[in-house]
């Protein structure tokens, strides 16, 4: 996907934009925020609650998409829970690497 593509399906545009001269890769940022349901204690075993009922929003995060700057086609793209959980898995990787 170009970043024409990625804007038109988010039906947003870029926060932020960085440029790496080291491997020539832009990165763009997008804000959204996460879905959650809200149920009322007295309402919890109630069907219309147990299908979603109305939609809230809370905790702003952010999607990093990470693009060719020459071709301006995406390469991969992460969230921030996606970046918090690789760090550990990065960690983990380097001390399996050092057993070897």
């Amino acid at each position: 996907m170009t970043l024409n593509e990625v804007n038109t399906l988010l039906r947003v545009e870029p926060k932020d934009l960085y440029f790496s001269a080291k491997d020539g890769s832009k990165i763009v940022t997008y804000k959204y925020k996460i879905a959650y349901q809200e149920v009322p204690t007295d309402k919890k075993d109630k069907a219309d609650y147990l299908r979603g009922g109305e939609g809230h929003y809370k905790d702003e995060a952010t999607l990093y998409v990470i693009f060719d700057a020459k071709t301006n086609q995406m390469v991969r793209y992460i969230t921030d829970s996606g970046r918090a959980s690789s760090t550990k898995l990065l960690r983990n990787e380097q001390v399996i690497k050092l057993k070897d």
